[in-house]
C-alpha cells in the first residue's frame, strides 16, 4: 500500500512568519515562564500564565509547518517568480547610494506597489528554510540590482566617480596609466633579479653540458635526445638574455624620464 503525502500544511503566504531567531527567543521566554510558575504567588501566577499563553499563541501562528516534497517544489518555483517580479522596477543599488533627483519618490512608489509581493516572498523564504539563522534570509535587499556603479551622476546628491575598470584598455580614450600599483609591482623585477635568473640558467646549462661530455658511448637515439636537450638549453639561455636586456632598457628609460622631470625652485 502506498503512502499518501499530507498536503496543505504550509502557512498562508500572506502571513508574517517569525524567523528562526525570533522563535527561539519566544521558546526561551515560555521556558522561563514555566520555571517562574513553580514558585510564583497566585496573582503573579495569573499574569505569568497569561503572558505564557500569548507567547505560545504567537509561536504557533508565526512558526512555519513541516512541508511535503510537493509543497517545497511549489514554493521554490513561486519564490523565483516573486523574486523576478520584485526586481522589476526596483531602484538599483547605484540609485539608492547616489540619490539622484526623484530617487526617494521612485523607491516609495515601488515599495508601496510591491508590499504584498515582498511579504509573500519573505514568507516563502522562511517556510523553505525554517531552521536557518541567517540574518538576511528574508531581506529583500539581496534582490536589489547593482546598477552601473562606475559612472559619474551629475544629477545625484553623491556624484560618484567615473571608472574604466570594466572597459577593455583598447577602448580607452587615453593611454593606460603607467604608475599604478600593478605597474610598480612589475617594475620591482629589476635587472639584478634578471641577472640572477641568467646566472642560474647558465649554471644549469654548464651542468647539462658536463653530463653530456662525461657520458659513455651512446646510441643514435640517445645522441638525438642529448642534442634536443642542448637546443632547449640554448633556447632557455637566449630567453634569459632577452629578459635581462629588456629589463635593463626599461630601467634606462625610467631613469631618463625621471631625470627629464623639471625640479621646481623652492
Amino acid at each position: 500500500m502506498g503512502h499518501t503525502l499530507h498536503e496543505g500544511t504550509m502557512k498562508d503566504l500572506n502571513t508574517n512568519l517569525l524567523r528562526y531567531g525570533q522563535r527561539e527567543q519566544i521558546k526561551h521566554e515560555i521556558s522561563q515562564a514555566e520555571d517562574s510558575l513553580k514558585h510564583a504567588k497566585t496573582d503573579d501566577a495569573n499574569v505569568i500564565r497569561s503572558n505564557k499563553r500569548k507567547a505560545e499563541r504567537m509561536l504557533k501562528e508565526g512558526s512555519p509547518e513541516p512541508l511535503t516534497g510537493a509543497e517545497k517544489d511549489k514554493l521554490a518555483t513561486l519564490e523565483k517568480k516573486r523574486a523576478d517580479r520584485i526586481r522589476g522596477g526596483m531602484p538599483t543599488d547605484e540609485t539608492m547610494r547616489k540619490n539622484p533627483v526623484g530617487a526617494v519618490d521612485q523607491s516609495s512608489r515601488w515599495e508601496k506597489s510591491n508590499k504584498k509581493i515582498i511579504r509573500m516572498w519573505k514568507n516563502i523564504r522562511i517556510q523553505l528554510n525554517p531552521e536557518s539563522d541567517e540574518r538576511d534570509l528574508a531581506n529583500v535587499e539581496r534582490l536589489r540590482p547593482t546598477g552601473q556603479m562606475d559612472r559619474m551622476r551629475t544629477d545625484a546628491q553623491i556624484a560618484g566617480y567615473m571608472s574604466y575598470g570594466n572597459i577593455p584598455e583598447d577602448l580607452w580614450p587615453f593611454l593606460p596609466p603607467t604608475n599604478t600599483a600593478l605597474e610598480q609591482a612589475k617594475r620591482a623585477y629589476e635587472a639584478s633579479q634578471a641577472e640572477q635568473d641568467v646566472d642560474t640558467l647558465l649554471a644549469d646549462a654548464e651542468a647539462e653540458a658536463e653530463d653530456i661530455k662525461d657520458s659513455a658511448v651512446k646510441t643514435e637515439e640517445e645522441e638525438a635526445a642529448d642534442l634536443e636537450k642542448e637546443v632547449a638549453m640554448h633556447q632557455r639561455l637566449a630567453k634569459a638574455r632577452e629578459v635581462l636586456k629588456k629589463k635593463r632598457e626599461e630601467e634606462k628609460q625610467l631613469n631618463e624620464s625621471l631625470e627629464a622631470v623639471p625640479v621646481s625652485a623652492e
